[in-house]
């Protein structure tokens, strides 16, 4: 069973330790919060005296202290509101984050950089076969799927990351027995997997709707904007993903906060390359600060530009007097636009290629 213990912050408990407590539960009623049940919390337990007896020696206890000392090293390496941003991209580390960038982010349109999800593993991915080069066929897939899981562990196991581990690892099962794949069939069956595990997810957690809704326009809307607009092939990529997301995400936005961002599709155009390169470096800089703390700090100055340039525009952006648009749309027209800007583009490509799906697996994470 899962509970939750409220310590006060001078106790100093940090992720992956072990405490022990006396104190009466509360146990989780019926009109608890939504978050509540997407966590599968069964009680509260206000805790005034807590006693930290040791460190959780388990793979994921070691994986959340690892978390634990990549947030206090970027703290060593950088300044805020660089420092939040680095752990942010790299590991989906929202806690303590610089009040200031969360505030623009909000406002732009772009705390997505700070949910880990398929580009980070994307990474892992494109990196396995220079770590493990002439090894058996069996042996690649088989670590790669261990690396992805402890990766979804460290970065928080939020539905972002366990949606595009599910969907990598399917991938690479599908691979390793010769077995084509569909993005979409995929997706959907990734959904499922964790809609059994916890039937919550779908109804009340909004991070898991953004990530599945924002992946299929991709993979439909994104896909066909691709095929159609014209231009050098990057350009019409990036738009096409850029608009995408926005389109079918910004109805699940607007239902849920009661606004939408007009600057959202252009800061994200412009963030977007230079937060991915952010991510790398400032992912390469913790590894490093594991070998060598000096060559460390010496790394972090060559990728701060890039930090700095990311919270600048951001910032920059939320200065502005762009204006935001203010929506309250029932429930019935948020999913019903979220289905027309997928399902419309899917019967397009359908119909263009009578009945065989064209939809590009590139869009999968």
């Amino acid at each position: 069973h899962r509970v939750t213990v409220d310590v006060d912050d001078a106790v100093g408990v940090t992720a992956g330790q072990l405490i022990e407590t006396v104190t009466e539960p509360v146990p989780v009623g019926a009109n608890t919060r939504r978050l509540d049940r997407v966590r599968g919390l069964v009680a509260h337990l206000g805790a005034p005296h807590v006693t930290v007896i040791g460190r959780d020696q388990s793979l994921v206890g070691r994986l959340l202290q690892l978390r634990a000392r990549l947030v206090a090293r970027s703290s060593e390496l950088w300044r805020e509101p660089a420092a939040s941003l680095a752990t942010g991209l790299v590991v989906g580390n929202r806690a303590n984050f610089d009040a200031d960038l969360a505030a623009a982010m909000q406002s732009t349109g772009t705390t997505h950089l700070v949910a880990v999800s398929g580009q980070n593993l994307a990474i892992i991915l494109w990196i396995m076969p220079f770590v493990l080069p002439g090894r058996p066929t069996w042996f690649r897939p088989v670590v790669t799927i261990g690396g992805l899981i402890g990766f979804t562990i460290l970065a928080g196991a939020s539905a972002s990351v366990v949606r595009a581990a599910v969907l990598a690892i399917a991938g690479l099962a599908a691979q390793a027995f010769g077995r084509p794949t569909s993005g979409l069939r995929t997706l959907l069956l990734a959904a499922t997997a964790m809609a059994v595990v916890n039937p919550y997810l779908p109804v009340f957690d909004l991070g898991f709707q953004l990530s599945f809704v924002a992946v299929a326009g991709l993979l439909t809307l994104g896909s066909w904007l691709a095929r159609t607009l014209p231009g050098p092939r990057r350009l019409r990529l990036a738009v096409s993903v850029t608009v995408a997301a926005y389109c079918v995400t910004a109805p699940l936005l607007a239902g849920s906060f009661g606004v939408v961002s007009l600057s959202a599709p252009l800061v994200n155009l412009l963030v977007q390359p230079l937060a991915a390169a952010a991510m790398v470096g400032a992912g390469a800089v913790f590894a490093l600060s594991g070998f060598s703390i000096w060559l460390a700090h010496v790394f972090a100055w060559i990728v701060w530009p890039l930090l700095a340039a990311t919270t600048g525009l951001i910032q920059w952006f939320a200065l502005q007097s762009i204006p935001v648009v203010a929506l309250e749309p029932p429930s019935w027209l948020v999913w019903g636009a979220v289905s027309s800007f997928i399902l419309v583009p899917a019967w397009f490509q359908l119909s263009r290629d009578h009945g065989a799906t064209t939809i590009d697996d590139r869009w999968l994470m």
